[in-house]
């Protein structure tokens, strides 16, 4: 559609489209005004506010049609709309309804029992989603045991919006009800409790959980923590999630997580095994896997988004290129860092346990001071790689030195040693107290 303010003479007939008065046709051009027929209704109207409405014939010969999406996905929004106004099918839910997440709910109630990984982008609804997946599951008796499984930080948000939202009550997993000698796994049919707090065994909240009886379904928020390494093996909370299926304790399982492939195939590949074990396994090539992702993973991005009239719910994303050259202080710094950073890993992974983790804590504390290094001013520049240097020295003395903890005995604290001594830039060596 183009503006008529730049066209020559408007030809009558022709379709405009007019703000207040709708699409109509042109019946004479008087310069500043233009007489057009809308409807039953002749109006004369300013040039200015028409807009010409091109033909798709035109459009397709001069490569100006639009995304033939946006109109499947405008249909697909006033189908639903006119089927809620009809019927008020989906009428229980307190909120404005989107159409991707009533396609998510459409995706998983297809089949029973459900096995989905739903990786929607961050503030897209997957608290509604999963509203809209249970309200028909629990309504028809397919769902009465439930778990929900999140951070901590997040089980009170949970707890409320499933209630204020679908009218969902959930329970809190508190410690302090889930003893030997209080039955809470028996009693406790909707709960909602911190992965993160199950996960750990020392007072048998894990074993008690993986002996109770089996779940409907079970739903896992930020997914992404259920982490597996090829070397180290799976985190304490994946490790969780496989004992309960070992054990055939989840009949249904939906994962949520905005960033389940955090770079490493084989981490992505062990998550989805816990969805779908039929169909992945880390241990394998992980291309000719990727194949069958549609058949376990639901994607909904921002730039496909819209409401229920069809229009885009976030502005469209512009990305631009900006090249940076170091300053040389900046690349002395980073090369520096960078060659401590990887001397570090290395040796952190001499260790276990809360010993290594303390080590690479450090090593990612001093990742971030890098990042926060300002290129634009050279005098920032300077100052911060001064800061980081000194932060760098005094942690790693802190640590008992991550750079070569195998020095001998002898050698005396190494941050004591003279300037002379470091003259050539390096950092001092270190070696490990006992």
């Amino acid at each position: 559609m183009t503006t008529t303010e730049s066209s020559g003479q408007l030809t009558l007939g022709i379709r405009v489209q007019h703000g207040t008065h709708g699409v109509g046709r042109v019946m004479a051009d008087l310069g500043e005004t233009v007489l057009a027929r809308f409807g039953e209704r002749i109006e004369s109207v300013l040039r200015i506010d028409l807009r010409i409405e091109t033909s798709l014939e035109a459009a397709i010969e001069d490569g100006s049609a639009g995304d033939s999406r946006d109109a499947l996905l405008r249909g697909q929004a006033l189908a639903i709309q006119s089927v809620n106004d009809q019927w008020g099918v989906f009428s229980r839910s307190r909120v404005q309804l989107l159409p991707h997440q009533l396609w998510v709910c459409h995706r998983v109630n297809g089949q029973w029992p459900f096995r989905w990984l739903v990786a929607d982008d961050v503030g897209l609804g997957k608290t509604i989603e999963c509203g809209l997946v249970l309200m028909p599951l629990i309504a028809s008796g397919r769902v009465k045991r439930l778990l929900v499984l999140a951070p901590a930080k997040l089980v009170p948000q949970w707890q409320e919006r499933m209630r204020q939202m679908f009218d969902i009550r959930l329970q809190a997993y508190a410690k302090d009800v889930d003893t030997d000698r209080l039955d809470f796994w028996g009693t406790a049919n909707m709960v909602v409790a911190s992965i993160h707090t199950l996960r750990d065994d020392r007072r048998g909240a894990r074993a008690r959980l993986l002996d109770a009886e089996p779940w409907d379904a079970v739903i896992v928020d930020e997914a992404h923590h259920l982490n597996a390494d090829e070397r180290l093996g799976g985190t304490l909370a994946y490790s969780l999630l496989s004992d309960m299926e070992t054990r055939r304790r989840i009949n249904s399982l939906l994962l949520f997580s905005g960033t389940p492939h955090r770079g490493k195939d084989f981490g992505f590949l062990a998550l989805m095994r816990l969805v779908r074990p039929d169909l992945f396994d880390p241990d394998r090539e992980a291309g000719p896997q990727m194949a069958d992702l549609s058949k376990a993973m639901i994607r909904n991005n921002k730039s496909m988004a819209t409401d229920l009239k069809g229009d885009r719910l976030f502005t469209k994303v512009t990305v631009s290129s900006r090249e940076y050259v170091f300053a040389e202080a900046e690349k002395r710094f980073y090369d520096t860092l960078s060659s401590f950073i990887i001397d570090g890993r290395a040796y952190a992974a001499t260790f276990d346990g809360r010993a290594q983790s303390a080590r690479m804590l450090l090593l990612i504390t001093l990742q971030k001071l890098a990042a926060r290094l300002d290129r634009g001013d050279p005098q920032r520049a300077r100052q911060a790689s001064r800061t980081s240097i000194r932060a760098v020295r005094q942690g790693a003395c802190g640590i008992d030195g991550l750079l070569d903890g195998r020095r001998r005995r002898g050698s005396g604290h190494p941050c004591r040693a003279r300037r002379s001594d470091r003259d050539d830039g390096a950092y001092p060596p270190h070696r490990r107290r006992d």
